[in-house]
């Protein structure tokens, strides 16, 4: 399962939380997962790995680069793992969805296909740090009904975090 987004939404934490496994979590302004990672986990009796990977939005490197850098990863991967899913961060403070996120979301769509949308999970982050709760469910119910409609409409669910 490949944990994908912009740097500091949250991918790393999330890993650890379901994983409990020592994951570097970054809290500076520069991007903490700069390689790919694996941890492996049990979730339903299931074994799963799930893959820290580079965030997209990154200060040193291209969304392009890294966009290619995944979709290599994956390529050497694929004879020894089936990827089962992905968990799409991202960070419900933020409050437009910017060209970054744009981009994003574009490359999310490119990597798995209509027909993988179902094995999309869109995980939303920093629910806590809100004063207004109502206020980010409304922003979430804004992507839901906007830029991740094709997504939903094809399957994919979104969770908070």
């Amino acid at each position: 399962i490949a944990v994908i987004g912009l740097t500091g939404v949250g991918k790393s934490s999330i890993i650890k939380t379901l994983t409990g496994s020592d994951v570097h979590v970054e809290h500076s302004i520069s991007a903490g997962t700069t390689t790919f990672a694996m941890f492996p986990t049990i979730i339903d009796d299931q074994r799963y790995i799930l893959i820290d990977t580079p965030g997209f939005n990154d200060e040193n490197r291209s969304d392009v680069e890294i966009f290619q850098e995944i979709l290599t990863w994956f390529e050497t991967m694929t004879p020894y793992c089936d990827l089962a899913g992905i968990l799409y961060v991202q960070d419900i403070t933020v409050d437009r969805f910017n060209g970054a996120a744009k981009l994003n979301l574009a490359m999310l769509q490119a990597l798995c296909g209509e027909k993988f949308y179902k094995n999309v999970t869109i995980i939303t982050t920093k629910w806590g740090t809100l004063r207004s709760p109502r206020k980010a469910e409304k922003r979430e119910e804004e992507f839901i009904k906007g830029p991740w409609k094709d997504l939903i409409a094809g399957g994919t669910r979104v969770v908070q975090h």
